[in-house]
């Protein structure tokens, strides 16, 4: 057998084999292309309004808050986010801005814990996002109220059959 040599001299810049990123390389993209690929820009925002509880509505505290959003946009909507007091405080903190939940076409649905604090007027903040990162906001006050009290049964004076008596 012949003993075979190979000389490779100056192997700067000399590769062997296939390099699969040298392979894959595309133009840049600009924006026609852009434009061909996912059509035109969308710059119209979505279109956001609280339907649930109206405005000047009162609100008791003690109890949850439901409150329901419509949102619309001319191409989808990425997200719906409502935001409100719930304490009382003046300030939104943790938790009190949630992510609704899309309850049917176009609507959706955030609820709030017991609402506590100061009875007074608050405002209920709500916002949608499409996903091209158009947004629109809306707001409106309700009134936080001490709930009625719970009524409670007297004893009826003075008993008789019909009312607590000993033929009761």
């Amino acid at each position: 057998a012949a003993d075979s040599q190979m000389h490779l001299g100056n192997t700067i810049g000399l590769s062997f084999g296939t390099f699969p990123e040298v392979d894959q390389y595309a133009p840049e993209q600009n924006f026609a292309n852009y434009l061909n690929q996912n059509g035109p820009l969308d710059s119209t925002p979505p279109s956001v309004a609280i339907t649930a509880p109206k405005a000047n509505a009162n609100e008791g505290l003690t109890l949850p808050l439901q409150v329901t959003v419509t949102a619309t946009d001319n191409k989808s909507i990425a997200s719906v986010a409502v935001s409100f007091d719930v304490n009382g405080n003046g300030v939104i903190d943790a938790g009190e801005q949630v992510a609704a939940k899309a309850s049917g076409t176009n609507t959706y649905k955030a609820t709030f814990p017991a609402l506590s604090g100061k009875a007074g007027v608050r405002t209920i903040t709500a916002s949608a996002g499409d996903p091209t990162g158009n947004t629109a906001t809306t707001s409106l006050s309700v009134n936080v109220v001490a709930p009625n009290p719970v009524p409670s049964l007297a004893s009826l004076t003075p008993p008789s059959a019909t009312h607590g008596g000993p033929a009761f």
